[in-house]
């Protein structure tokens, strides 16, 4: 029976097979920490911009709170005028009839 194990070809393949593993794992350990790295500093950075819109959405409210109290004023004001005007034109008709 021949040794096929102890063969030139069997040795040169087993060698390249732990050659290119060394190098793919070399290869493959690096790239992974670096992503890591690189992910984190992305995902901080993507967590500030929505602490940033929630302040910015914050500040929003008091405007618009003073806005709707604005309004509110001169809807009340511009009613009133509307009343008193009809409540004139109202009491203008009966005294014509």
């Amino acid at each position: 029976m021949p040794d096929i194990l102890n063969s030139p070809a069997y040795s040169v393949t087993k060698m390249l097979r732990c050659f290119s593993s060394t190098i793919v794992l070399t290869f493959l350990s690096d790239c992974g920490f670096n992503t890591i790295s690189t992910n984190q500093g992305k995902a901080y950075a993507a967590w500030s911009n929505v602490l940033n819109q929630y302040q910015c959405r914050a500040d929003l409210i008091p405007n618009f709170v003073e806005t709707v109290k604005t309004y509110t004023s001169h809807k009340q004001t511009v009613l009133t005028g509307v009343i008193q005007v009809c409540a004139t034109i109202n009491t203008d008709t009966h005294k014509l009839c």
